[in-house]
């Protein structure tokens, strides 16, 4: 499930809606563009992130394995 940190009060907000408004509901600030932990941005851009880590790693391991030969 989709959370954010509001950055006035520092408590955990999640969300299952999908709406694009996201109101705090500690203090009732709006952390709409906000970056959340677990929504869309998030996902692809941690997605992409460890594609490339596993990319460089197999490099790194084909290599390795010439390297030996």
């Amino acid at each position: 499930m989709p959370y954010k940190i509001c950055p006035s009060c520092q408590q955990t907000s999640y969300s299952a809606a999908g709406d694009n408004i996201w109101i705090c509901p500690c203090c009732g600030e709006d952390i709409s563009l906000i970056s959340g932990i677990g929504d869309r941005r998030s996902i692809l851009s941690l997605h992409k992130n460890r594609s490339s880590r596993l990319a460089d790693s197999a490099h790194q391991n084909m290599l390795s394995v010439r390297s030996i030969r």
